[in-house]
């Protein structure tokens, strides 16, 4: 499903977690931003955008809302740029599968130094210009809850051009561990592996 889900969304990375809300805690977690960090986010979403941000002691500052999308609206992002303390990043959703202007999001990010994580929790099959959603710098995170426009019960993804992110993120699932049990049982089976970081 990973190797299929690469190969649909046209990225190098994509890994499989037992819900979207454990993806966007992984992105938000592996980003290494300090505790006390604004994350510009929306107010118009399921209440994990917003839960994930909490959970590793950062403060969500929400954005307004385009009327017409119901997407954050960049003029108020701009804006939220210019205040004191400065955001660390956007949380952006792409909200109803409607996706939120990527050119202008980035613009901002770039111009203000902000990591991008987008939630593309109801964007699965969306695509921006010539290129699918979830194509992000840093990580794009989907579910596949069964109310989810692509339903497998529950389920995850995270997707992601950075290599290093993937491998972290492929640990951070799997508790801190540095081997899978597959990997682990290639010349018998081991029970050595180190745990390197908390998941």
């Amino acid at each position: 499903f990973e190797k299929e889900f690469c190969s649909y969304i046209g990225v190098p990375n994509a890994v499989a977690f037992n819900s979207g809300t454990a993806a966007l805690h992984a992105a938000i977690r592996l980003a290494n931003l300090p505790i006390g960090s604004r994350i510009l986010t929306t107010p118009l979403t399921f209440v994990s955008t917003n839960h994930v941000i909490l959970y590793e002691g950062m403060i969500p500052v929400f954005a307004d809302i385009d009327l017409t999308t119901g997407n954050m609206d960049l003029g108020s992002i701009r804006k939220l740029c210019r205040t004191e303390p400065r955001p660390r990043a956007i949380m952006a959703v792409h909200y109803g599968g409607h996706p939120i202007n990527l050119d202008f999001l980035y613009d901002i990010a770039k111009e203000y130094k902000l990591l991008v994580i987008e939630d593309c929790a109801h964007a699965c099959g969306a695509s921006f210009g010539r290129e699918n959603i979830g194509r992000a710098l840093y990580a794009s995170c989907f579910s596949f809850h069964a109310v989810k426009n692509l339903a497998i019960g529950d389920g995850g993804m995270l997707t992601t051009l950075d290599d290093e992110l993937a491998e972290k993120a492929r640990r951070f699932r799997w508790l801190g561990i540095d081997k899978s049990t597959l990997d682990r049982n290639k010349e018998g089976y081991s029970w050595k592996y180190n745990v390197e970081m908390l998941g």
